[in-house]
Parts: structure tokens; C-alpha cells; sequence
């Protein structure tokens, strides 16, 4: 497992913030029912991370250039990162895409309140976009009941991800290696 190298600037990635790197750093978010999306070009060695906490701006229509909530949505955040790597050289096809997070840690888990289920769909919201824009596999560590600390080394796509519970949400999210499993590869297609 990475640790962080001495010197290597730490970026806190608030809810509804995203960041675009261009150099070496790491990102951390604490991710529950929100999730992160983080994208990362291997031949240009740099990446996106967003922590989006809702699926979808519903007056996207209205919005003229910069929206100063838009990495607040899943949807609008990722075309914005996507966007960036664009506007570097870099296409949609290339980019290594991590999705983490989408807990339900609220009471959603019956069939008839799965819509009130945020996380899953800040997931579809993600899904959805990401295969509108032609990126069609990802790593995601999605689900279940807890929530998770993300750690993503943007140079080198690097992910580092530790499911939280309640005895390390009371220990200060202290990282115990068996919370802990790292992501390096796309291991799924999009839609199964």
C-alpha cells in the first residue's frame, strides 16, 4: 500500500468540491451517501476528483458558464472534469474512472423508498454521464452501509480507500488495514 510521500501537498476535498491536477499531490474525502468520481489520464499522468452529494442540478438549463454550485451534482461536476481533460489534449476514452461511495446510511433499503436512496442515485447519476460522454468501464466501490476515506494520488490514478464504521468513526477515522483495499485497475463495464 502507498503511503503518502514526504512533501507531497494534501488537498481536503470538501462535499461539493472537485479538484484537477496537474502535478503530484493527494486528495482526501470522507464520502458517505455522496460519492466520488475521479478520473485520471495515464499518458498525462493527471486527474479529477469531485465529491458530488447530489445526482442532478434540475435548473442546469438555466446555468451560463460557470456555476458556482456545480461540483455540488454528480452530473455537472463530471462533465466539468471531463471537460478539463478536453481542453488538455486529453479524449473520454483514455480516462481511468474510480467511483467510491453511495452508502445507504439512511432507511431506503426497501423497494418502494429506492428512490429516496441518494446514494444510489448519485451512482445511476454518475453511470449515466460518464456513458453519455463514451466512458464505458470503472472501478467503483459503491453500496453497503458505511462510509468511506478516499485517498487519490491524481499523477499516478492511485486509489486508496477505507471502509469507515462506527469504532473508527470514534477513533478519529484512524485507517486499520483491515478497512483498508486499494483500487488500481477499471474492473467492471458500466451498465451490468
Amino acid at each position: 500500500m502507498t503511503t503518502q510521500p514526504a512533501g507531497l501537498p494534501l488537498v481536503l476535498l470538501n462535499p461539493g468540491e472537485m479538484h484537477f491536477a496537474e502535478t503530484p499531490s493527494v486528495v482526501r474525502a470522507v464520502v458517505g451517501t455522496s460519492i466520488s468520481v475521479m478520473l485520471f489520464s495515464r499518458r498525462m499522468s493527471m486527474g479529477a476528483i469531485c465529491h458530488g452529494l447530489l445526482p442532478a442540478c434540475y435548473f442546469r438549463q438555466l446555468c451560463k458558464g460557470g456555476c458556482s454550485e456545480q461540483a455540488t451534482y454528480v452530473e455537472c461536476a463530471i462533465e466539468n472534469m471531463i471537460g478539463q481533460f478536453k481542453g488538455r489534449g486529453a479524449s473520454a476514452h483514455e480516462l481511468e474512472v474510480r467511483i467510491i461511495g453511495a452508502a445507504e446510511l439512511f432507511d431506503a433499503k426497501k423497494p418502494e423508498r429506492l428512490w429516496v436512496n441518494v446514494g444510489f442515485r448519485n451512482f445511476v447519476a454518475a453511470r449515466w454521464t460518464l456513458q453519455k460522454n463514451g466512458i464505458r468501464r470503472a472501478s467503483t466501490d459503491i453500496g453497503g452501509i458505511h462510509a468511506r476515506q478516499v485517498a487519490f494520488y491524481p499523477h499516478s490514478g492511485e486509489v486508496i480507500m477505507h471502509r469507515l464504521n462506527k469504532n473508527t468513526a470514534e477513533r478519529g477515522c484512524q485507517w486499520r488495514k483491515e478497512d483498508c483495499c486499494t483500487a488500481r485497475q477499471a474492473d467492471g463495464k458500466l451498465g451490468e
